[in-house]
């Protein structure tokens, strides 16, 4: 049975944390039929975009729970450092399975009924032109979330061709949904990317919006996840040729807990990561030492990023949202160093160097930044590496992308570590590598294993 389901704003159909598959609508529907009403849509950032799944956060090797401390975790959040496979499997799904399909759900409305819509003039057709696109990059970056958590890793041409997930491009929710294989998905994802791209703005009001420039630097950020690194240094080259403002930390009030304002010149597309700081800078919730200890003297990201809580313990305190929350959003930090590494991987030592050299600099205390010196490639992408854990920890999805793919690539491996009952063990990789099994309710309704 499938039924056809049109929302506003105010008529939202589920909780962040029921499951979003199995919902039905109780009220009226009303119709979307003007351009504000689908911009209204689309800006709706506090209950539906702009905030994005963060269960990696607890998955990676960046924090670390100590093994007497985790009782005081709710549930949810102790399966997932264990990495179970029954994270999701509770009664209702989490957050981090339901906002995405929420937001594909509101993309889908918008793109379906704005075809509908007739403009009187070039400045409204252009207007919905740019409201398609942005509901194109939104579904593609629903979509990005969702496979990074959910699918194995893969390189893009040769995926699995298995069900994976649950996909679609219209606004109807059926009992029987079609189940994506990782490339339909993945290619829904480009090609909604590539068709957003000459249709969003170059700049927008609101950075809750995308623009052309956070259109590049999700195209670089996708084909850098999938190893396409050719395509990555593509899209990141095209990103930096229209925003090269980074900051320089000597510049922010080290003194203040958070020191990064909100919209900060960085910022290329806006958006939370789901968990607040209530959970994850829980006093028992640290920056593992792994992660500290590469940070060198005059390395200005250790007091912008960490703070010592009223405990004495180091959590993260500094979030490019600009608030106590995780940030989940397209930064241009993330840019320079996908640019870096793809050239590293080409063999471009001289591009890599300028890349890192041009963020760097403006990392380190005035005075102690010493410049990196490239030998060979594989120094080169050690070294950039190394980097990209340093610059984007806590940021969305990005370290825990970065273990997928270099597991999968295989040379570069990097094992997850816990100390579970007593003992150490590496978290073990599923077929395909690190990925969390969908809900049981969806898996058993779908068929799937």
């Amino acid at each position: 049975m499938k039924k056809t389901i049109y929302f506003l704003i105010l008529a939202v159909m589920i909780a962040a944390c029921d499951g979003f598959l199995d919902e039905k609508p109780l009220k009226s529907i009303v119709v979307p039929s003007t351009i504000e009403d689908f911009q209204s849509i689309l800006d709706n950032s506090v209950t539906i975009f702009n905030n994005n799944p963060s269960i990696e956060l607890f998955c990676t090797d960046d924090f670390e729970i100590p093994e007497n401390t985790i009782s005081g975790f709710n549930i949810f959040a102790q399966y997932a450092y264990q990495y179970r496979d029954d994270v999701f499997d509770g009664p209702s799904a989490p957050f981090d399975w339901a906002r995405p399909y929420q937001q594909i759900y509101y993309t889908n409305v918008v793109l379906l009924e704005s075809q509908k819509l007739t403009p009187q003039n070039q400045f409204d057709e252009r207007r919905l032109k740019e409201i398609r696109a942005q509901a194109k990059f939104l579904r593609a970056f629903a979509y990005l979330n969702l496979v990074t958590l959910f699918a194995p890793v893969a390189i893009l041409g040769n995926e699995n061709n298995s069900p994976i997930l649950p996909i679609f491009e219209e606004p109807i929710i059926t009992d029987n949904p079609k189940i994506g294989t990782l490339s339909e998905i993945n290619l829904l994802i480009e090609n909604d990317l590539l068709g957003a791209i000459d249709d969003l703005p170059e700049t927008v009001l609101y950075l809750t919006r995308p623009s052309k420039i956070a259109g590049y630097a999700l195209l670089s950020r996708f084909y850098h996840y999938f190893g396409n690194y050719q395509e990555s240094l593509k899209y990141s080259t095209l990103a930096l040729e229209n925003n090269g403002q980074l900051i320089d930390y000597n510049t922010l009030d080290l003194g203040r807990v958070n020191p990064f304002p909100i919209f900060m010149e960085e910022v290329l597309f806006f958006s939370y990561a789901g968990f607040n700081t209530g959970t994850v800078n829980n006093a028992n919730f640290n920056i593992s030492t792994s992660l500290l200890n590469l940070y060198k003297d005059g390395d200005l990201r250790s007091q912008a990023y960490f703070n010592t809580n009223p405990q004495g313990r180091l959590i993260m305190s500094g979030h490019y949202s600009g608030s106590n929350r995780f940030f989940g959003g397209v930064s241009l930090n993330e840019i320079y160093l996908n640019s870096a590494e793809s050239k590293a991987r080409a063999n471009d030592l001289n591009g890599a160097y300028q890349d890192i050299n041009d963020l760097l600099v403006k990392r380190y205390a005035t005075g102690t930044y010493v410049p990196p010196t490239f030998t060979d490639q594989e120094q080169a992408i050690q070294f950039i590496l190394s980097e990209r854990r340093k610059e984007l920890v806590g940021q969305n999805f990005l370290r825990w992308s970065d273990i997928k793919r270099l597991n999968h690539e295989g040379i570069y491996k990097i094992a997850i570590e816990r100390i579970i009952e007593g003992q150490s063990i590496s978290l073990p990789e599923r077929d395909g590598g690190y990925f969390f099994k969908i809900p049981l309710s969806e898996r058993t309704a779908m068929g799937l294993n």
